[in-house]
Protein backbone atom coordinates (compact mmCIF):
# COMPACT_ATOMS: atom_id res chain seq x y z
CA UNK A 1 0.00 0.00 0.00
CA UNK A 2 1.83 3.56 -1.04
CA UNK A 3 -0.29 5.45 1.06
CA UNK A 4 1.01 3.13 3.79
CA UNK A 5 4.65 4.05 3.22
CA UNK A 6 3.73 7.96 3.82
CA UNK A 7 1.89 7.70 6.78
CA UNK A 8 4.86 5.29 8.48
CA UNK A 9 7.46 7.69 7.09
CA UNK A 10 5.72 11.34 7.76
CA UNK A 11 7.06 11.68 4.24
CA UNK A 12 5.98 11.61 0.69
CA UNK A 13 7.95 9.44 -1.75
CA UNK A 14 6.83 9.33 -5.05
CA UNK A 15 4.93 6.02 -6.12
CA UNK A 16 7.04 5.51 -9.33
CA UNK A 17 9.95 6.10 -6.78
CA UNK A 18 8.76 3.02 -4.80
CA UNK A 19 8.19 1.12 -7.40
CA UNK A 20 12.00 1.65 -9.41
CA UNK A 21 13.81 1.07 -5.88
CA UNK A 22 11.76 -2.20 -5.47
CA UNK A 23 11.87 -3.32 -9.35
CA UNK A 24 16.07 -3.17 -8.76
CA UNK A 25 15.94 -5.29 -5.81
CA UNK A 26 14.31 -7.55 -7.90
CA UNK A 27 10.99 -7.53 -6.12
CA UNK A 28 8.73 -7.82 -8.89
CA UNK A 29 5.64 -5.21 -8.52
CA UNK A 30 2.10 -5.64 -9.90
CA UNK A 31 -0.47 -3.05 -9.53
CA UNK A 32 -4.23 -4.17 -8.01
CA UNK A 33 -7.54 -2.09 -7.22
CA UNK A 34 -5.03 0.43 -6.04
CA UNK A 35 -2.67 -1.36 -3.94
CA UNK A 36 0.72 -3.09 -4.76
CA UNK A 37 1.14 -6.93 -5.37
CA UNK A 38 4.89 -8.01 -4.49
CA UNK A 39 6.62 -10.91 -5.37
CA UNK A 40 9.84 -11.32 -2.76
CA UNK A 41 12.90 -12.76 -4.64
CA UNK A 42 14.04 -16.47 -3.12
CA UNK A 43 17.01 -15.29 -1.79
CA UNK A 44 15.55 -12.61 0.30
CA UNK A 45 14.03 -14.76 3.04
CA UNK A 46 14.08 -11.94 5.22
CA UNK A 47 11.07 -10.14 3.77
CA UNK A 48 8.14 -11.17 4.90
CA UNK A 49 5.60 -8.33 5.93
CA UNK A 50 4.59 -5.10 4.73
CA UNK A 51 6.69 -2.99 6.88
CA UNK A 52 9.83 -4.91 5.44
CA UNK A 53 8.91 -3.57 2.17
CA UNK A 54 8.97 0.07 3.41
CA UNK A 55 11.88 -0.88 4.82
CA UNK A 56 13.66 -1.51 1.80
CA UNK A 57 12.55 1.34 0.27
CA UNK A 58 13.56 3.99 2.70
CA UNK A 59 17.56 2.28 3.00
CA UNK A 60 17.40 2.95 -0.58
CA UNK A 61 15.62 6.03 -0.91
CA UNK A 62 17.96 7.64 1.71
CA UNK A 63 17.26 8.56 5.50
CA UNK A 64 19.04 11.70 5.16
CA UNK A 65 16.26 12.82 2.47
CA UNK A 66 13.43 12.66 5.24
CA UNK A 67 12.77 15.68 6.19
CA UNK A 68 12.21 16.12 10.62
CA UNK A 69 9.32 17.57 11.64
CA UNK A 70 7.44 18.22 15.27
CA UNK A 71 3.74 16.97 15.97
CA UNK A 72 1.06 19.71 15.39
CA UNK A 73 0.64 20.30 19.34
CA UNK A 74 -2.15 22.76 20.67
CA UNK A 75 -0.69 25.60 22.79
CA UNK A 76 -3.06 24.93 25.65
CA UNK A 77 -2.40 26.47 29.28
CA UNK A 78 -3.86 23.19 31.79
CA UNK A 79 -4.95 25.21 35.15
CA UNK A 80 -4.95 23.71 38.52
CA UNK A 81 -8.14 22.84 39.83
CA UNK A 82 -9.42 25.36 41.93
CA UNK A 83 -9.86 23.28 45.00
CA UNK A 84 -6.62 21.65 44.94
CA UNK A 85 -5.44 25.23 44.87
CA UNK A 86 -7.44 26.18 47.80
CA UNK A 87 -6.01 22.73 49.83
CA UNK A 88 -2.41 23.88 49.17
CA UNK A 89 -2.65 27.12 50.19
CA UNK A 90 -4.27 25.70 53.48
CA UNK A 91 -1.73 23.38 54.28
CA UNK A 92 0.72 25.96 54.11
CA UNK A 93 -1.13 28.46 56.58
CA UNK A 94 -1.50 26.00 59.07
CA UNK A 95 2.19 24.51 58.77
CA UNK A 96 2.96 27.81 59.29
CA UNK A 97 1.32 28.04 62.19
CA UNK A 98 2.99 24.67 63.50
CA UNK A 99 0.32 22.05 62.50
CA UNK A 100 1.90 19.04 61.34
CA UNK A 101 -0.43 17.14 58.49
CA UNK A 102 -1.85 13.66 59.24
CA UNK A 103 -3.36 11.13 56.70
CA UNK A 104 -5.68 8.60 58.23
CA UNK A 105 -8.59 6.13 56.88
CA UNK A 106 -12.20 7.21 56.44
CA UNK A 107 -13.58 3.86 58.12
CA UNK A 108 -14.27 3.59 62.18
CA UNK A 109 -15.94 1.48 64.40
CA UNK A 110 -19.56 1.23 65.13
CA UNK A 111 -18.96 2.65 68.61
CA UNK A 112 -17.02 5.28 68.00
CA UNK A 113 -20.12 7.41 67.20
CA UNK A 114 -21.23 6.74 70.64
CA UNK A 115 -18.00 7.83 72.19
CA UNK A 116 -17.83 11.03 70.11
CA UNK A 117 -21.82 12.20 70.78
CA UNK A 118 -22.67 11.11 67.45
CA UNK A 119 -25.51 9.19 67.34
CA UNK A 120 -27.68 11.75 65.95
CA UNK A 121 -25.92 10.99 62.59
CA UNK A 122 -26.97 8.71 60.06
CA UNK A 123 -24.62 6.09 59.91
CA UNK A 124 -23.15 4.98 56.78
CA UNK A 125 -22.25 0.93 56.85
CA UNK A 126 -19.72 -0.81 54.22
CA UNK A 127 -21.12 -3.84 52.45
CA UNK A 128 -18.02 -5.50 52.64
CA UNK A 129 -15.65 -4.40 55.73
CA UNK A 130 -11.80 -5.14 56.11
CA UNK A 131 -12.74 -5.51 59.79
CA UNK A 132 -15.15 -4.96 62.68
CA UNK A 133 -12.99 -1.85 63.52
CA UNK A 134 -13.25 -0.34 60.02
CA UNK A 135 -17.52 -0.96 59.25
CA UNK A 136 -18.59 2.50 58.76
CA UNK A 137 -17.21 5.56 57.14
CA UNK A 138 -16.95 8.70 58.73
CA UNK A 139 -19.22 11.65 58.46
CA UNK A 140 -16.33 14.14 60.32
CA UNK A 141 -12.92 14.59 60.60
CA UNK A 142 -12.21 14.89 64.04
CA UNK A 143 -13.25 11.57 65.27
CA UNK A 144 -9.87 10.78 63.16
CA UNK A 145 -8.01 13.64 64.56
CA UNK A 146 -8.81 12.12 68.29
CA UNK A 147 -7.81 8.47 67.50
CA UNK A 148 -3.83 10.16 65.93
CA UNK A 149 -3.58 12.26 69.04
CA UNK A 150 -4.96 9.42 71.65
CA UNK A 151 -1.95 7.51 70.06
CA UNK A 152 0.48 10.19 69.89
CA UNK A 153 0.17 11.02 73.70
CA UNK A 154 -0.02 7.97 74.85
CA UNK A 155 3.88 7.86 73.24
CA UNK A 156 4.53 10.54 75.78
CA UNK A 157 4.00 13.25 73.26
CA UNK A 158 3.76 16.32 75.34
CA UNK A 159 2.37 19.19 73.06
CA UNK A 160 0.42 18.19 69.51
CA UNK A 161 -0.96 20.07 66.93
CA UNK A 162 -2.48 18.14 63.62
CA UNK A 163 -4.91 19.18 60.76
CA UNK A 164 -5.61 16.42 58.18
CA UNK A 165 -7.05 17.63 54.83
CA UNK A 166 -9.53 15.25 53.09
CA UNK A 167 -13.06 13.57 52.41
CA UNK A 168 -15.97 13.11 54.46
CA UNK A 169 -19.34 11.44 53.87
CA UNK A 170 -22.70 12.62 54.80
CA UNK A 171 -25.81 10.16 54.53
CA UNK A 172 -27.98 11.62 52.64
CA UNK A 173 -29.64 11.36 49.47
CA UNK A 174 -28.29 10.27 47.00
CA UNK A 175 -24.76 9.90 49.21
CA UNK A 176 -23.07 12.99 49.47
CA UNK A 177 -18.82 12.88 49.75
CA UNK A 178 -17.31 16.21 51.02
CA UNK A 179 -13.85 18.00 51.27
CA UNK A 180 -12.97 19.09 54.79
CA UNK A 181 -10.18 20.44 56.78
CA UNK A 182 -10.14 19.95 60.50
CA UNK A 183 -7.39 20.75 63.13
CA UNK A 184 -6.36 19.86 66.63
CA UNK A 185 -4.37 21.49 69.47
CA UNK A 186 -3.15 19.87 72.73
CA UNK A 187 -0.76 22.78 74.43
CA UNK A 188 -0.73 23.90 77.76
CA UNK A 189 -1.81 27.76 77.89
CA UNK A 190 -4.13 27.16 74.93
CA UNK A 191 -7.38 28.06 75.27
CA UNK A 192 -10.46 29.04 73.20
CA UNK A 193 -9.19 32.30 72.07
CA UNK A 194 -5.83 30.89 70.94
CA UNK A 195 -8.34 28.04 68.72
CA UNK A 196 -10.28 30.94 67.45
CA UNK A 197 -7.14 33.13 66.52
CA UNK A 198 -5.33 29.93 64.58
CA UNK A 199 -9.06 29.60 62.59
CA UNK A 200 -9.49 33.48 61.94
CA UNK A 201 -5.31 33.30 60.82
CA UNK A 202 -6.30 30.64 58.31
CA UNK A 203 -9.78 32.06 57.10
CA UNK A 204 -8.01 35.96 56.54
CA UNK A 205 -5.26 33.77 54.77
CA UNK A 206 -7.37 32.47 52.80
CA UNK A 207 -9.04 35.61 51.82
CA UNK A 208 -12.21 35.33 53.70
CA UNK A 209 -13.21 38.03 56.12
CA UNK A 210 -16.57 39.28 57.91
CA UNK A 211 -17.33 36.15 59.71
CA UNK A 212 -19.05 35.91 62.37
CA UNK A 213 -19.01 33.44 65.24
CA UNK A 214 -21.99 32.13 67.08
CA UNK A 215 -23.22 29.43 69.39
CA UNK A 216 -23.28 26.57 68.22
CA UNK A 217 -25.06 22.98 69.22
CA UNK A 218 -22.44 20.41 68.80
CA UNK A 219 -22.85 17.73 70.98
CA UNK A 220 -18.52 16.54 70.96
CA UNK A 221 -17.61 20.43 72.02
CA UNK A 222 -17.69 21.88 75.60
CA UNK A 223 -21.31 23.89 75.66
CA UNK A 224 -19.09 26.68 77.12
CA UNK A 225 -16.30 26.78 74.71
CA UNK A 226 -17.96 26.36 71.33
CA UNK A 227 -18.74 27.70 68.15
CA UNK A 228 -20.01 27.94 64.52
CA UNK A 229 -18.21 30.23 62.16
CA UNK A 230 -20.80 31.68 59.70
CA UNK A 231 -20.18 34.05 56.24
CA UNK A 232 -23.54 35.82 56.20
CA UNK A 233 -26.19 32.71 56.36
CA UNK A 234 -23.91 30.09 55.56
CA UNK A 235 -22.16 27.76 58.26
CA UNK A 236 -18.53 27.37 57.07
CA UNK A 237 -17.62 25.02 59.98
CA UNK A 238 -17.26 25.09 63.92
CA UNK A 239 -14.65 25.08 66.69
CA UNK A 240 -14.06 24.64 70.67
CA UNK A 241 -13.06 22.79 73.10
CA UNK A 242 -13.46 18.71 73.27
CA UNK A 243 -16.44 17.93 75.45
CA UNK A 244 -15.59 16.74 78.53
CA UNK A 245 -17.12 13.32 78.05
CA UNK A 246 -15.93 12.49 74.37
CA UNK A 247 -12.52 13.47 76.57
CA UNK A 248 -12.63 10.88 79.32
CA UNK A 249 -14.02 8.44 76.83
CA UNK A 250 -11.56 8.61 74.28
CA UNK A 251 -9.16 8.34 77.50
CA UNK A 252 -8.39 12.38 76.43
CA UNK A 253 -7.29 15.29 78.18
CA UNK A 254 -10.07 17.74 78.26
CA UNK A 255 -8.11 20.58 77.19
CA UNK A 256 -7.88 19.49 73.45
CA UNK A 257 -9.46 21.85 70.82
CA UNK A 258 -10.56 21.10 67.37
CA UNK A 259 -12.17 23.08 64.22
CA UNK A 260 -12.98 21.31 61.38
CA UNK A 261 -14.82 23.29 58.05
CA UNK A 262 -16.50 22.57 54.58
CA UNK A 263 -13.75 23.18 52.21
CA UNK A 264 -16.81 23.76 49.32
CA UNK A 265 -18.49 26.57 50.97
CA UNK A 266 -14.34 28.34 52.01
CA UNK A 267 -14.44 28.41 48.19
CA UNK A 268 -17.80 29.73 48.08
CA UNK A 269 -17.12 32.04 50.45
CA UNK A 270 -13.97 33.08 49.00
CA UNK A 271 -15.13 33.47 45.89
CA UNK A 272 -18.03 35.80 46.87
CA UNK A 273 -15.92 38.23 49.04
CA UNK A 274 -13.31 38.02 45.85
CA UNK A 275 -10.41 40.64 46.32
CA UNK A 276 -10.43 44.49 46.73
CA UNK A 277 -6.77 46.45 46.90
CA UNK A 278 -7.13 49.45 48.64
CA UNK A 279 -4.26 52.49 49.40
CA UNK A 280 -2.04 52.16 52.00
CA UNK A 281 -3.19 54.55 54.78
CA UNK A 282 -1.68 58.13 54.41
CA UNK A 283 -2.53 59.25 57.91
CA UNK A 284 -2.00 57.56 61.68
CA UNK A 285 -4.82 55.87 63.27
CA UNK A 286 -5.59 55.94 67.18
CA UNK A 287 -6.31 53.35 69.25
CA UNK A 288 -8.36 52.83 72.46
CA UNK A 289 -9.54 49.96 74.41
CA UNK A 290 -13.32 50.00 75.88
CA UNK A 291 -14.27 47.53 78.52
CA UNK A 292 -17.62 47.22 78.67
CA UNK A 293 -19.97 45.24 81.51
CA UNK A 294 -22.92 42.96 80.32
CA UNK A 295 -25.49 40.70 81.16
CA UNK A 296 -24.67 36.95 80.39
CA UNK A 297 -26.74 36.23 77.76
CA UNK A 298 -25.25 39.33 76.00
CA UNK A 299 -22.73 37.59 73.36
CA UNK A 300 -19.22 39.64 72.06
CA UNK A 301 -20.40 39.73 68.75
CA UNK A 302 -23.27 41.16 69.90
CA UNK A 303 -21.18 43.68 71.44
CA UNK A 304 -18.88 44.12 68.25
CA UNK A 305 -22.35 44.47 66.07
CA UNK A 306 -23.23 47.63 68.42
CA UNK A 307 -20.01 48.94 68.21
CA UNK A 308 -19.59 49.10 64.98
CA UNK A 309 -23.20 50.71 64.56
CA UNK A 310 -21.93 53.68 65.69
CA UNK A 311 -18.49 54.52 64.93
CA UNK A 312 -17.46 57.31 62.69
CA UNK A 313 -13.95 56.53 61.46
CA UNK A 314 -13.96 53.13 62.91
CA UNK A 315 -11.56 50.95 61.25
CA UNK A 316 -11.18 47.61 63.23
CA UNK A 317 -12.99 46.25 66.17
CA UNK A 318 -10.96 43.47 68.33
CA UNK A 319 -12.38 41.18 71.00
CA UNK A 320 -9.75 40.08 73.14
CA UNK A 321 -10.98 39.69 76.99
CA UNK A 322 -13.21 37.88 78.94
CA UNK A 323 -13.42 38.62 82.71
CA UNK A 324 -16.02 37.36 84.84
CA UNK A 325 -16.42 37.16 89.38
CA UNK A 326 -14.28 39.49 91.20
CA UNK A 327 -16.29 42.98 91.88
CA UNK A 328 -18.86 41.54 88.77
CA UNK A 329 -22.34 41.93 89.69
CA UNK A 330 -23.58 38.52 89.92
CA UNK A 331 -25.12 37.61 86.27
CA UNK A 332 -22.88 39.50 84.23
CA UNK A 333 -19.17 39.61 82.43
CA UNK A 334 -16.63 42.32 81.23
CA UNK A 335 -15.70 42.27 77.84
CA UNK A 336 -12.73 44.47 76.62
CA UNK A 337 -12.50 45.49 72.52
CA UNK A 338 -9.67 47.38 70.86
CA UNK A 339 -11.08 49.95 68.62
CA UNK A 340 -8.80 51.62 65.64
CA UNK A 341 -9.70 55.19 64.22
CA UNK A 342 -8.59 56.57 61.43
CA UNK A 343 -9.51 58.88 58.76
CA UNK A 344 -8.64 58.89 55.17
CA UNK A 345 -7.84 62.59 54.63
CA UNK A 346 -6.43 64.02 57.92
CA UNK A 347 -5.08 63.19 61.41
CA UNK A 348 -7.65 62.57 63.96
CA UNK A 349 -7.55 64.28 66.88
CA UNK A 350 -8.14 62.88 70.80
CA UNK A 351 -10.86 65.06 71.09
CA UNK A 352 -12.82 63.78 67.86
CA UNK A 353 -11.98 60.15 68.99
CA UNK A 354 -13.44 60.97 72.25
CA UNK A 355 -16.50 62.12 70.84
CA UNK A 356 -17.16 59.47 69.03
CA UNK A 357 -16.60 57.04 71.54
CA UNK A 358 -18.59 58.03 73.82
CA UNK A 359 -21.71 57.94 71.13
CA UNK A 360 -20.77 54.20 70.81
CA UNK A 361 -21.33 53.94 74.44
CA UNK A 362 -24.33 55.73 74.53
CA UNK A 363 -25.83 52.99 72.10
CA UNK A 364 -24.37 50.31 74.33
CA UNK A 365 -26.28 51.67 77.24
CA UNK A 366 -29.67 51.63 75.00
CA UNK A 367 -29.44 48.53 73.57
CA UNK A 368 -28.03 45.87 75.70
CA UNK A 369 -27.41 47.44 79.02
CA UNK A 370 -24.27 48.13 78.71
CA UNK A 371 -22.04 49.75 81.48
CA UNK A 372 -19.18 51.22 81.42
CA UNK A 373 -16.22 49.00 83.50
CA UNK A 374 -14.09 51.55 85.64
CA UNK A 375 -10.18 50.99 86.62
Amino acid sequence: RPARVHRILGNRVAPFRMKKILENLQFKVEKKNGDWKVSVPSFRSDVSREIDLIEEIIRFHGYNRLRTSLPSLVNKKIGEDLEEQRKERVREILKGLGFYEVISVPFAEEDIFRRTNLLSQKKIKIRNPLSSQQEFLMPHLFPRLLKVASYNLTQSIEQLRIFEVSEVFQNIHPLKEISSVGGLVYEDDFGFFHIKGIVETLLEGMGIKGVDFISCDCAYLSSRQRASVLKGSVVLGALGRLEQGVAKNLKLPSSVYLFEFDFSRLIAAFSEGGKRFRHLPRFPALRRDLAIIVPENISAEDVKQGILKGGRWLERVDFFDLYRGGEMPSGYKSLAFSLVFRASDRTLTDKEVDQVQEKIVNLLKIDLGASIREG
